[in-house]
């Protein structure tokens, strides 16, 4: 799998959940978690995504709230 294709995967899964950690992730995926890593600080660089010790959240659950 692409990376592109592998991170949209994650937001649609983020957007989903609304939180994720890093290791599940991991298995969903069969990456290492410096991999994921990289896809969640790309996906928070770009606003998509909140990035949290361990693993994401969505940002719609915190657009919710305002």
């Amino acid at each position: 799998m692409f990376q592109l294709e592998r991170q949209e995967k994650i937001l649609q899964f983020i957007n989903q959940r609304q939180t994720v950690r890093t290791q599940e992730l991991c298995e969903m995926f069969d990456v290492s978690p410096v991999t994921i890593r990289s896809d969640i600080n790309d996906l928070a660089r770009r606003a998509l995504i909140i990035k949290s010790r361990g693993g994401a959240m969505s940002v719609q659950r915190w657009t919710h709230l305002e």
